[in-house]
């Protein structure tokens, strides 16, 4: 593979599949062969059989919410969507291995985000603990911070995997999007699109993404949809790095509160068959991932707070230039330090010639 896919800041492909780099005993390599080859494919088959039946049933009971629509307010409508999805995509994810997901939360360390694009702000995520804030500092914080995620806030992830959109999926019932990297506008998505959609060849300018992000918040909060998901990279990478977030977060003014932000960080920490999915025929990877006896998915979430867009800014100036660069730097800080990965100097256009390096390759060409 060539290396001018190594981004030369950090030297990583965020690309490539992830490959295991623990030694394996020959008793490990043994089992391992026989779990990958006969025993897992056949396990595998079964608990797909077994999730496309949750899929056609929550196919069903989704379409009973039409009739709730008729009949009830949104409130109780929105609740049984949420019902709906945890039940079903909770039973998913236990299917595919992901038996406990542990989650912690977040808080920031530092109330101001520098004007610059250096990102250097520190956060400090385990067991829910402060780490440098005074008492008083402390329990300021706590007050100003949400501790629950609504209809019309913007939910803000990392992207590794289809796994991604089920999880979300099974705990914030939301709504899914998909950004065109050319205007940063984007469209709303059902969540089989989202999971088909994963890992598919990029589409830089889909005609259909024509609203705003703040305009589908305002809808979802109106209609009480659920929070918006993003992932600002608009595409997915193998877990080692970051890209270059499209420009999404333009007219959003998170400081004042108009658009609450919520950042998920999500890692797979895995011994063989890594459950991050950039690349190749999604069945065999589902299909590989299915054969594991255990999967283990760690997610951190840092809820909103006017604290974490505390940055250094003309108050009178409230140009979308303005407010975007001081929304969405401190976002770039928190995926940063949450996830512990470094951004590269790639983005999604990156990804499109990736892919389409690899099919020249594959041709022959």
């Amino acid at each position: 593979m060539t290396t001018q896919w190594r981004d030369p800041i950090t030297g990583i492909n965020p690309f490539l599949p992830t490959k295991s780099r623990k030694e394996l005993s020959s008793l490990r390599l043994a089992l391992s062969s026989v779990k990958n080859n006969v025993a897992g494919p056949l396990i595998s088959c079964v608990k797909l059989f077994f999730i496309v039946l949750l899929y056609t049933t929550a196919a069903l009971f989704f379409r009973l919410e039409f009739m709730l629509l008729l009949i009830a307010n949104p409130v109780v409508s929105q609740s049984y969507r949420a019902a709906v999805s945890f039940v079903f995509g909770r039973a998913a994810l236990f299917m595919l291995g992901f038996y406990n997901i542990p989650s912690e939360q977040a808080w920031s360390t530092k109330g101001q985000v520098p004007a610059n694009n250096k990102l250097c702000q520190k956060y400090y995520c385990p067991n829910n603990i402060f780490f440098s804030h005074s008492l008083r500092k402390r329990h300021e914080l706590k007050k100003s911070t949400s501790t629950t995620i609504e209809s019309g806030d913007i939910i803000v992830a990392n992207h590794t995997s289809y796994i991604d959109i089920l999880y979300l999926f099974t705990f914030f019932s939301p709504v899914f999007t998909q950004i065109s990297a050319q205007t940063g506008r984007v469209c709303q998505i059902p969540v089989h699109h989202a999971l088909m959609r994963t890992g598919e060849y990029p589409d830089l300018n889909p005609p259909q993404c024509t609203q705003t992000l703040a305009e589908l918040c305002d809808i979802a909060r109106n209609q009480r949809l659920g929070p918006v998901v993003v992932f600002p990279e608009a595409t997915t990478t193998n877990g080692r790095a970051l890209l270059q977030f499209t420009r999404v977060l333009d007219g959003i003014d998170a400081k004042h509160g108009s658009y609450k932000i919520h950042i998920i960080a999500l890692k797979y920490i895995f011994d063989e068959y890594a459950p991050t999915y950039t690349i190749g025929g999604k069945f065999s990877h589902l299909i590989g991932l299915g054969a594991q006896f255990y999967n283990t998915l760690s997610v951190k979430i840092c809820f909103y707070s006017p604290a974490n867009f505390d940055g250094k800014y003309d108050a009178n100036d409230t140009s979308d230039a303005k407010m975007s660069h001081y929304t969405s730097v401190p976002v770039q800080t928190l995926v940063s330090q949450m996830t512990k990965l470094k951004f590269t100097s790639f983005d999604i256009n990156d990804k499109k010639e990736f892919f389409d390096f690899l099919q020249a390759r594959d041709e022959g060409r």
